[in-house]
């Protein structure tokens, strides 16, 4: 039985690439998975060639109100991945402030929506319902 067994992770852009991998080591370890991303397709291919059972969510994760339909629809997630990333680029001179734009809400925006959307679950569900997270002690993270 692995480590995350009883976990739910959501995986933003799980449908490829370091997604996938992530995806495919949690759930090695024993997490229920979410994955979410833009193209349904793409999320359940992903799921297939890492051999597991996924939910999977088309989301645009830069709208606030589509982020907030996750949150209702995904229900408890115990482990957060922020995934989703791109890099457009163009020179200085060149950058238009569309494209600057597009950059931080896809690269930046996304993890401030889902960490927004889900964190207060864990604050919750924290000893004493403290908004304030703290990391685990260190040797809960090392490996057995």
């Amino acid at each position: 039985m692995g480590s995350l067994q009883g976990q739910h992770a959501l995986v933003s852009g799980a449908g490829s690439g370091i997604g996938t991998a992530i995806a495919a080591a949690l759930a090695a370890e024993g997490a229920r998975l979410t994955f979410v991303g833009r193209d349904g397709g793409r999320l359940e291919r992903a799921a297939a060639q890492i051999g597991v059972r996924a939910d999977t969510v088309v989301c645009d994760v830069t709208d606030e109100a589509a982020v907030t339909a996750l949150a209702t629809a995904a229900g408890q997630v115990d482990l957060l991945v922020n995934n989703v990333g791109a890099a457009e680029s163009e020179p200085l001179a060149r950058t238009g402030l569309e494209l600057w734009r597009r950059m931080l809400d896809v690269n930046a925006t996304s993890a401030f929506l889902l960490c927004r959307a889900f964190a207060p679950a864990w604050w919750r569900a924290a000893p004493g319902g403290s908004s304030t997270w703290r990391p685990p002690p260190a040797s809960a993270a090392t490996p057995t």
